[in-house]
């Protein structure tokens, strides 16, 4: 097989991507093409051959993926893709079948990276990383509730997008660094703040932008916002550190092995100022609205 070797910075961190030319794409789309200089500390493997999970029923199922675990190693299968972790290797297979494969394939590179970063001091993060004065927030929530809309509100007045979706965090020393893959902002939005893009295809609405549209390097992580919808807008400070707090930020599903590996950044990241974010009913006022709000949210988060 012809593979096509690259080392990507994925959030700070440099990877090592082998790839077959015909699977490269998975890992640009998901972790960007910025190119890192550094030695490598993961390496990545993607080709149509599927890793061998041991032959027994699986150890784990969550989200429609079933896990294995051997000792440090861990195998992932969702649909046609198999995933194997092995210490800082990264092995993601399965044939091409059409979009369900892809799919699969796609979210095999996000788990498999991030159960391979999982550590007491790093951990990968599901969410829009939104800054202002080098203070950041980390915006999480799941699929539909807003994200987009409040780091779109954020970055059309002024401030630095570091990532729409995944991000590399340091808890406990505070800090956090946006994955460079282009981010795609709802297209409704970015015609309303005269943001240029290209349509993305699908139904999804959204528009992708150049990766130079986001900010480099990493910032203080100040907050943690929690977004849904609401009714007027409202932001609430959550008093007690709980790990479910976090459920949503996880860019890899909490298998057994990859909570022990991140435990302790998971207990700092819920110890950061949290807010539960309520997006107004009404569009029309919407996203200036979410702008108000994680202005409150960091005024807040800088003060505690």
């Amino acid at each position: 097989m012809v593979s096509e070797d690259m080392v990507i910075d994925v959030g700070g961190v440099a990877v090592s991507v082998v790839a077959n030319p015909s699977y490269s794409v998975f890992a640009t789309d998901r972790i960007g093409s910025l190119r890192s200089v550094e030695q490598p500390t993961i390496v990545l493997r993607l080709g149509p051959d599927q890793p061998v999970p041991p032959d027994r029923d699986p150890d784990q199922h969550l989200e429609m993926i079933d896990s294995w675990f051997e000792g440090d190693d861990l195998w992932m299968k969702l649909g046609g893709a198999v995933t194997l972790v092995s210490g800082n290797e990264v092995v993601v297979g399965g044939p091409i079948d059409g979009g369900a494969g892809y799919k699969s394939i796609d979210l095999m590179v996000q788990f498999g990276l991030a159960a391979a970063m999982a550590s007491p001091d790093r951990i990968m993060v599901h969410g829009a990383v939104v800054s202002k004065n080098d203070e950041a927030l980390l915006v999480v929530g799941k699929s539909g509730r807003g994200k987009s809309t409040a780091a779109t509100a954020a970055m059309a007045n002024g401030w630095d997008l570091l990532t729409d979706d995944l991000a590399v965090a340091h808890p406990v020393k505070r800090r956090v660094r946006g994955v460079a893959r282009p981010p795609r902002i709802p297209a409704d939005l970015a015609n309303a703040y005269g943001i240029e893009g290209r349509l993305e295809p699908g139904e999804r609405g959204r528009m992708i932008l150049d990766e130079k549209a986001l900010a480099e390097g990493d910032r203080r992580l100040a907050g943690l916002v929690m977004v849904d919808h609401g009714d007027a807008g409202s932001l609430a400070r959550l008093q007690q550190a709980d790990l479910h707090a976090i459920d949503d930020a996880l860019a890899v599903p909490p298998f057994g092995p990859v909570m022990r590996r991140h435990l302790v950044s998971a207990a700092a990241l819920v110890a950061i100022p949290t807010f539960r974010l309520l997006h107004a009913a009404d569009e029309a006022i919407r996203a200036d609205r979410a702008l108000e709000l994680l202005d409150e949210a960091l005024r807040l988060a800088i003060e505690t």
